[in-house]
């Protein structure tokens, strides 16, 4: 192709722009079609481009600096990009190809007007050529379009979030036999984890890498730091006399780190009581997967369904991507999955998932390559749900974290372009989801975030809205390894106003409500399919003052272990510490997560004997007997106290009050509320013990839906007389309609009267 670009460029100057027309010639049928057909008509219809495209780019990008440059690309896959199931005419899935290598090179050439255009070969060839010579022309900045018939489509990603009230379309039990692809390392083996603990079937996994022994050598099982990995691998290369280079030591570094995740993956599937056997192959051959698949029948006489995650990235510019670059990674993804459909017995299988990415979908500069695959599983999955009995589906994943494909400096690219990792608990919890109820017919879906639509796909799964939580816009949040999600949080009164207003002895201090909130929104960024239903053995260890300019605290949120078959909800153990060191936790809780919040059961006032009128106004609990700040002034009405408890209406919050620069969302729990309930337990003590209390540990707080109304009617209730100072109190929270909307049970609070001194103590200087 490069040849062809001299002579273009000698007997015509500079190219400024490329039209691609070979997709809409006459092909070999698909179905008819063997893996060197499949192979011979991608090297004409996608690799041509891919060449080509190269080859001009330099001509190109001058071009675009005039505004003078385009590439158009054409295909043949019925005018909506094969997701109309209406046309009559077959099309090749390979075609999906161009279109994600397009929207790839328009990332990378932002000066150069990149489109695809899928047309209709109904249609009568003089309208094709008009629709083209339409989008040529048009200036209309979009990317990817279509005509069915005369109609002109663009396709966009909506929100389909799945039904799960509604029946399970798949009943998979411990009889199941499931083959995975891809190896036992990345998602993949995430999801066979999830597997296995859900349901505990056979596991086949199968990748080019052997096997690894049962257990690690000595001289390297306790070492965690890369230099003394290293230092471990020269003297074993000195012992055996071999060379010891940087080439030879950074190899056997990597097949040790692969070979002790793929033996930790095995490991926690058998724990899970999964049945798992690994295979060694090469999911690009198409024999040794005939005679995989045949063996598996004849050994287990099923199969029951297919994950297909084979893949490899080799990420460059397309000038600096190499032929034989774009064939390992194109190939691996594209040829495997044609040769998985060809070699399944589809009549029996009852799923097939191809994991692509959503590179696809949306580009993404550097994976012409990858992008260009994930677009052909993406048609093939289409293809193939149509004429299969059981559903065949491509789930584009944006980046996991930490785990898979993403390195460091790829999770600095993705920050840097506002596309949001996938936490691993909630990956896997949604592939979960997605096998069980999706649907026949949804053949592409797309789970990812930010500006790939991350906070909308993967909230809505769960919440029916995106999720934009407040506290954590200036947090980081990361996977430490598969079931561990960690946050670091810099708390300064300079942006964290409430702090301004929550002093104890005029020190700043983090009020238990917003360390609960903070905790709450790092457990649901964590696990964002799920919603916050409580909080349960909240203890405050110490106080967090944050007095001496900004504090940094880092939380760790880990899933507790749970019997199979009983993943109703989830539970996460969190703690709050210093970001230096582990040390000693502020606060520690555990974080309930379920599919839904609970019904609210009946609630009574406690008060059937009435109550009397408080001793003071509103305004003069504040300058007298409480030491919260404007801010945190939540109490709106005090209707009456008793010597059980007492009632108050609340007011509840924005985050736009509480953070500067009036963040958007809302709060989980909101903590101007929360907090203004436990002002009554200050007013209450005050008032019968002449006491200040603080609290120092819960059983439970209950939510039943969210305390961001306009009012919410408070209820304190004290069931036992305080004894040694110490008592416990109930808090309940109703909205407008008498529902319960958050229930405290059981909190424990210490009273002393050399505590009533912090009255007041929101007068600032």
């Amino acid at each position: 192709m490069a040849e062809l670009v001299a002579v273009v460029r000698q007997q015509h100057g500079a190219i400024g722009g490329i039209v691609h027309l070979l997709p809409l010639g006459d092909g070999m049928d698909f179905q008819a079609m063997d893996i060197g057909a499949w192979r011979d008509r991608l090297r004409r219809e996608v690799k041509s481009l891919f060449y080509l495209a190269r080859a001009a780019a330099e001509d190109l990008k001058q071009a675009g600096e005039a505004e003078r440059a385009w590439l158009i690309a054409a295909t043949a896959m019925g005018g909506a990009c094969a997701t109309d199931a209406s046309g009559r005419r077959p099309f090749f899935p390979g075609q999906g190809g161009i279109s994600g290598l397009v929207k790839t090179l328009a990332l990378e050439w932002p000066t150069v007007r990149c489109k695809v255009i899928d047309l209709d070969l109904e249609n009568p060839t003089s309208k094709l050529a008009e629709q083209l010579l339409r989008e040529i022309a048009a200036g209309d900045g979009q990317i990817e379009v279509g005509y069915k018939g005369l109609r002109r489509r663009i396709l966009r990603p909506s929100l389909a979030p799945l039904d799960q009230d509604g029946p399970t379309h798949l009943a998979i039990d411990s009889d199941w036999v499931v083959l995975v692809t891809g190896g036992a390392r990345g998602i993949t083996a995430e999801v066979a984890c999830e597997l296995a603990e859900c349901y505990q079937p056979t596991l086949l996994l199968v990748g080019r890498s052997p096997l690894p022994q049962l257990e690690e050598s000595p001289q390297t099982a306790g070492l965690t730091l890369p230099q003394e990995f290293k230092a471990a691998l020269m003297d074993r290369m000195r012992q055996a006399g071999e060379p010891v280079t940087l080439a030879r030591v950074e190899a056997a570094y990597s097949r040790l780190l692969k070979d002790r995740e793929m033996r930790h993956n095995l490991s926690r599937m058998r724990r899970a009581g999964a049945t798992v056997r690994y295979y060694q192959a090469d999911v690009r051959d198409k024999q040794a997967m005939a005679n995989l698949v045949e063996g598996i029948y004849q050994k287990y006489g099923r199969l029951d369904g297919v994950i297909h995650g084979a893949g490899v990235i080799e990420d460059k510019l397309i000038e600096d991507k190499t032929p034989d670059s774009f064939d390992r990674v194109f190939d691996t993804k594209a040829d495997s999955a044609l040769i998985l459909s060809r070699v399944l017995r589809a009549d029996s299988l009852k799923f097939l998932v191809l994991f692509s990415s959503a590179a696809g979908p949306f580009g993404n500069r550097g994976q012409c390559d990858y992008a260009a695959a994930n677009e052909v599983l993406n048609r093939l999955a289409i293809h193939l749900d149509k004429s299969w009995p059981g559903r065949v589906v491509s789930i584009n994943w944006g980046p996991w974290a930490k785990t898979g494909m993403v390195s460091p400096e790829l999770q600095r690219q993705f920050a840097e372009q506002g596309v949001q990792l996938i936490p691993v608990p909630a990956g896997r919890r949604i592939f979960d989801r997605e096998l069980r109820y999706g649907r026949k017919g949804e053949a592409e879906v797309i789970v990812a975030g930010g500006a790939w639509g991350a906070a909308e796909a993967v909230g809505q799964i769960a919440n029916g809205s995106p999720l934009i939580l407040p506290l954590l816009q200036r947090t980081t949040v990361s996977t430490r390894s598969g079931d561990v999600i960690e946050a670091v949080r810099t708390l300064d009164p300079s942006h964290d106003l409430y702090l301004r207003d929550h002093q104890l002895d005029r020190k700043p201090v983090l009020p238990l409500a917003m360390a609960m909130e903070l905790m709450a929104e790092v457990v649901q960024q964590g696990w964002p399919d799920l919603k916050v239903v409580g909080l349960r053995d909240l203890c405050v260890l110490r106080g967090l003052v944050v007095d001496n300019g900004p504090k940094t605290v880092r939380l760790a949120a880990r899933a507790q272990e749970e019997p199979p078959r009983e993943r109703l909800g989830v539970n996460v153990d969190i703690e709050i510490t210093d970001s230096e060191g582990p040390g000693h936790p502020y606060y520690r809780a555990i974080v309930e997560l379920a599919d839904r919040f609970p019904e609210p059961p009946p609630y009574q006032s406690p008060f059937a004997d009435g109550l009397q009128p408080f001793p003071m106004s509103v305004d003069e609990a504040y300058r007298q007997w409480l030491f919260h700040g404007p801010l945190f002034q939540g109490i709106a009405e005090i209707e009456g106290i008793a010597d059980h408890g007492m009632t108050a209406t609340l007011i509840s919050s924005s985050p736009r009050q509480c953070l500067m620069g009036g963040p958007e969302g809302q709060w989980l729990i909101d903590p101007v509320v929360f907090d203004s309930g436990l002002q009554l337990v200050i007013l209450w003590t005050r008032a019968y013990l002449d006491m200040t209390p603080l609290p120092s540990r819960f059983q439970r707080y209950r939510r039943f839906g969210s305390l961001s109304g306009s009012k919410v009617q408070c209820h304190l209730h004290v069931p036992a007389k305080p004894q040694d100072h110490i008592f416990y109190i109930n808090i309940a929270f109703v909205g407008p309609d008498g529902r319960l909307l958050g229930l405290l049970e059981d909190m424990e609070t210490l009273s002393s009267k050399s505590l009533n001194r912090l009255a007041g103590g929101h007068l600032r200087d």
